[in-house]
């Protein structure tokens, strides 16, 4: 599925949905999808963006169920949103994500992530809108997503093309060049 973004063909999504529809054996990708595929659920869902297919895309990201890829997923609702023409609901579920992750109180340690192409396509909808109690609350929110996020220069793609993690950077053990001499040079 990756290799179909990377390729940038018309009618990827297509083919996408053949694949999940032979491979995966399943005749409703969608209700597959739901069962939380992570990866695979941001990958059919951006293949459908890239077919301008936004409806489709924001409810294959909105079934997924696992939480995992918080920052892929949160980007692309808002992405599929924005391209749908729901300012309103964009500034909604951002609102949201101050109140889960600003303070004390934040979920996890980890600010969230979100895309510096999605902020920009945000601005644009915000300034084009003909309702400007849009602008005074997305400063309101920018000023919050100052300390509850960041913005990365990193693209909606690049976050799905991220290698996969299997041991994941919480276990992970940091070694000195000494232990990994030691370890190199241990007698057998």
């Amino acid at each position: 599925m990756l290799s179909l973004i990377k390729l940038n063909k018309p009618g990827a999504f297509a083919t996408g949905t053949q694949f999940m529809e032979s491979y995966m054996d399943v005749t409703n990708p969608s209700g597959l999808l739901a069962q939380g595929k992570g990866r695979l659920t941001y990958t059919y869902a951006w293949l459908a963006c890239k077919d301008e297919n936004y409806q489709t895309a924001y409810e294959i990201v909105h079934a997924e169920s696992n939480v995992t890829k918080e920052n892929l997923k949160t980007n692309l609702k808002l992405f599929t949103l924005l391209k749908m023409e729901k300012t309103v609901d964009v500034i909604l579920h951002l609102e949201d994500i101050i109140e889960n992750y600003d303070g004390p109180e934040r979920i996890r340690n980890q600010k969230p992530k979100f895309c510096k192409e999605v902020i920009q396509l945000l601005v644009k909808a915000v300034k084009e809108s003909p309702d400007k109690e849009h602008v005074s609350r997305l400063k309101s929110i920018f000023s919050k997503l100052d300390y509850a996020a960041e913005i990365t220069d990193s693209s909606i793609e690049d976050l799905l093309l991220l290698p996969v993690d299997n041991v994941g950077s919480v276990q992970r053990k940091r070694t000195s060049e000494l232990d990994a001499l030691r370890r190199s040079y241990k007698p057998k």
